[in-house]
């Protein structure tokens, strides 16, 4: 029995793997594709070359992030240095990226930053944050429904927010939505590992997650990280300005 329960772990551990990097693997076949239509273009050539190269980080991150969370329960991992982050290019990027990965679905997205917004953080890891908020608000979306991204800040801290006017999801599952292993989506859909290693990539970032529905229907996702400054105070308390 407990050889049983060991080989199940294994085999949603690499369901995970599998749902995960699925999306950057989309987004590279789907490059590749086009590459051969931009072959007298150098410039296009090698803007396509970097997206591809791109997403070949983001799936070596994802693994090194599934290994940790499978080892030690969270994401864990080796830590880079946090830098400071423009939100704008962040979301643009993600959204590009989400595109590529649900091409089929017929979403479109409206996605609102202020200028000069910034976060500290690793913007890889926070991209795969973003993208899987926006796969997921797409896979809920009706035909040629829209996601909406959008960035702010309110008492110190930058807000994220990704809405969809999908069917929504229940009051009493909005905190279950985090657990490992757990998912609204039906058989063979998902395998509920995306959002918990998301919540636990933005818990690394000083920041939360909450999960609510919209009025008039759908789902909002809020992300909530610290200012660069707040951040930064807190991991070097001498620099603080004296009262």
């Amino acid at each position: 029995m407990a050889h049983q329960d060991r080989l199940a772990s294994l085999g949603r551990v690499a369901a995970g793997v599998a749902h995960e990097i699925g999306n950057p693997l989309t987004a590279i076949a789907s490059l590749t594709q086009n590459l051969k239509y931009e072959l007298e273009d150098p410039a296009a050539v090698q803007e396509r070359a970097g997206l591809i190269l791109q997403q070949c980080r983001r799936i070596d991150a994802i693994v090194r992030t599934l290994v940790g969370f499978s080892h030690e329960g969270t994401v864990g991992g080796q830590a880079r240095p946090f830098t400071r982050v423009a939100v704008a290019p962040l979301l643009s990027e993600a959204v590009q990226l989400a595109r590529l990965a649900r091409k089929q679905h017929g979403v479109s997205f409206e996605h609102r930053c202020p200028e000069g917004l910034e976060v500290q953080g690793d913007a890889q890891r926070l991209e795969q944050v973003l993208v899987n908020l926006l796969t997921n608000a797409m896979d809920a979306s009706p035909e040629h429904g829209v996601v909406e991204l959008e960035a702010d800040i309110d008492g110190g801290a930058v807000r994220l927010r990704v809405m969809d006017r999908g069917h929504g999801i229940p009051t009493e599952l909005a905190q279950r939505v985090f657990e490992p292993f757990f998912t609204t989506k039906g058989p063979g859909e998902g395998t509920g590992l995306g959002l918990a290693l998301a919540a636990g990539i933005v818990r690394e970032h000083g920041g939360t997650m909450q999960v609510d529905k919209r009025q008039g229907g759908g789902t909002s996702v809020v992300v909530s990280l610290p200012e660069p400054r707040r951040m930064e105070a807190s991991v070097n308390p001498e620099r603080e300005a004296p009262a």
